[in-house]
């Protein structure tokens, strides 16, 4: 991947950044690989009744085809299921992992803005449960890792778990729903019809 990244036979001026954002996604994903911990994929189910006073917020990432633009969506529900808080923004250009990260901040900041104390963070990224709970030394420097750290610590009761990609889909349906719109973030207080 190297040497094609820095030919300039195989690489035009536009596309070198695009080239170096997906090598960086891969060294993380392989580092994190070599140290994952081997936690347990949440079985697929459809949705199941939460502990009273728990919420749940599903989050997920897209990345456009041609990689100029990202975008983030959540949903956060109540025990019961019933739609509480949804979010979508486009970021702009980074890595696959920063844009997950993005996503798990905004849901904890949300959250936590709602005044909800009990929440339950859902991602299909096994890479970014592991980092956020420490598990993986990759991205250990990362501002945004320890923000997320700090609203963590907060006195809340914060699960995250790694879920199908297939449980995912109203959130990432959210997330491409910014496909071709500006820089910036939308809420829904009610679900988007």
């Amino acid at each position: 991947m190297c040497k094609v990244i820095f030919d300039v036979a195989h690489v035009e001026k536009g596309d070198l950044l695009f080239a170096c954002l997906r090598l960086h996604d891969e060294v993380v994903a392989n580092f994190n690989l070599n140290q994952s911990n081997g936690e347990p994929l949440h079985s697929k189910t459809k949705w199941r009744r939460l502990e009273v006073d728990w919420a749940k917020a599903n989050v997920d990432a897209d990345v456009s085809g041609n990689q100029c633009m990202v975008a983030v969506g959540g949903v956060i529900r109540s025990d019961t299921g019933d739609w509480i808080f949804g979010f979508i923004g486009r970021i702009g250009v980074c890595t696959v992992l920063m844009i997950e990260l993005w996503a798990v901040y905004d849901a904890l900041l949300h959250t936590w803005w709602l005044g909800l104390r009990k929440i339950i963070i859902e991602l299909d990224n096994a890479t970014m449960v592991d980092i956020i709970h420490g598990k993986s030394r990759a991205l250990v420097d990362c501002a945004l890792v320890a923000s997320i750290g700090e609203l963590m610590r907060r006195p809340w009761k914060v699960r995250m778990q790694r879920i199908h990609p297939e449980d995912n889909g109203a959130t990432h349906q959210l997330a491409v729903s910014m496909r071709g719109h500006p820089l910036g973030d939308c809420v829904f207080y009610s679900p988007p019809i």
